[in-house]
């Protein structure tokens, strides 16, 4: 699988998600996503309202992959119990080390972590993510597991 994005909307948010972690939230602007993704200012606001807006769109792009990653595991896997829960749990730790930079970049930052429409998609992101949990759970041990 290739890393080069497939959209200009990709390329943006890809070049955008660089620039947060090298020089962090406040010290990237729009100007440099464009300059550095090799498109018009413009572009980006035709796809994006502002920074905030570039945020929210890198978190739920991880949201997704993650919940097809969890997806791919429960229909490609017919290993269940513990076996299951290892698979899980390395795909998980792995997602943690490929996102470590840009959480701390947004946990450094209190313009975003006091941002009520960040926080909103935040809370979205952490209900899929208990969801995709409890469908591995679910696969794991079987219906039983339900009532916990």
């Amino acid at each position: 699988m290739s890393n080069i994005p497939s959209s200009k909307r990709e390329l943006i948010l890809a070049t955008a998600k660089a620039l947060f972690i090298e020089k962090g939230f406040r010290g990237t602007t729009i100007a440099s996503i464009a300059e550095d993704a090799g498109i018009a200012k413009g572009s980006v606001y035709s796809y994006f309202t502002g920074k905030l807006d570039i945020v929210k769109a890198l978190f739920i792009q991880t949201d997704e992959k993650s919940q097809q990653a969890v997806n791919n595991l429960l229909t490609k896997n017919q290993t269940t119990g513990s076996e299951l829960l290892e698979q899980y749990l390395i795909c998980e730790f792995q997602e943690v080390l490929n996102e470590r930079s840009f959480i701390q970049m947004f946990l450094t930052d209190e313009s975003i972590v006091m941002d009520t429409d960040i926080m909103a998609v935040l809370k979205e992101c952490r209900i899929n993510y208990h969801l995709s949990q409890q469908k591995v759970l679910i696969k794991a041990y079987g219906d039983s597991i339900t009532p916990w």
